[in-house]
């Protein structure tokens, strides 16, 4: 009887584990950020934990209940789960740093802007530049959104001229956005 109690209560953890896994590979699919296309990785990886977890936690119970070797060797499946979970995670951050060591698009964007930014009127400045781009064979696509400051209105500015010129520069099928002070001024929309 004892034996079937522990069988019930481990197979009770494993399906918990199943279940919070499952949830967490429909959590990774979800686009939480529209611009780079990526799940909220950290929410899905406590929901795997946390089945993990509980599969731990209900292995000791039913190891307090029917204390065997079998029982004890049937610990071996929830406490080898959360390393290999944790081998994975490594092994995608080191995959994720050699692809982001490799590319070089955020660098030819930005210094492009720098130069872009000598030929601007008088008194305006790059703000902060927002990216979300990659590249396919030596193509980079995306957005890009440059935010300028300026301590006047910069009224009678052919922002159209600046805008052609910026993509001349970067030379690349980017779609750009111009704002100064929070203002759309290139494309006009």
């Amino acid at each position: 009887m004892k034996e079937l109690i522990f069988w019930i209560i481990y197979i009770i953890g494993g399906a918990l584990f199943a279940f919070f896994t499952i949830k967490a590979n429909k959590m990774g699919k979800v686009r939480k950020n529209i611009l780079s296309g990526k799940g909220n990785i950290l929410y899905s990886l406590s929901l795997v934990y946390r089945g993990e977890l509980f599969w731990l936690i209900f292995w000791i119970i039913g190891l307090m209940i029917y204390p065997s070797s079998v029982s004890v060797s049937m610990g071996l499946f929830p406490l080898l789960m959360p390393l290999i979970t944790l081998s994975s995670v490594v092994f995608l951050k080191f995959k994720e740093i050699l692809e982001k060591r490799d590319r070089g698009e955020r660098r030819y964007v930005k210094n492009r802007i720098k130069n872009w930014e000598k030929q601007l009127p008088a008194g305006a400045k790059v703000k902060t530049i927002n990216y979300a781009i990659c590249s396919n064979q030596d193509i980079i696509n995306g957005r890009v959104i440059i935010f300028l400051r300026s301590s006047s209105d910069m009224q009678g500015v052919n922002w159209a001229y600046f805008g052609e010129l910026l993509e001349k520069e970067i030379n690349q099928p980017l779609i750009m956005q111009i704002k100064l002070n929070n203002k759309n001024v290139y494309p006009l929309l």
